[in-house]
């Protein structure tokens, strides 16, 4: 998934190529809404250059990993039924 831009355009962002296209608050709040409303198991970021970092995100748990500066992951929580 991209990161949240500034601008609010459908377009790659790159942070570190373009760090002030960022918009941190509105990539923070995405993560909180996961969190909040998503079984996350946890999201692969960029922590050296969100600006934010795991304790920032209740119910969701962000693990540092590099070349991620455009883009992060998502893995859901799955559930097994017996």
């Amino acid at each position: 998934m991209r990161h949240m831009r500034l601008d609010k355009k459908n377009l790659p962002l790159d942070l570190k190529r373009d760090p002030d296209r960022y918009d941190r608050d509105a990539t923070l709040a995405l993560f909180k809404l996961f969190g909040e409303f998503c079984k996350v198991d946890v999201i692969f970021a960029d922590l050296t250059r969100v600006g934010f970092d795991d304790g920032d995100v209740p119910g969701a748990r962000i693990a540092h990993v590099n070349g991620h500066s455009n883009h992060f992951h998502l893995r859901l929580a799955s559930e097994v039924t017996p």
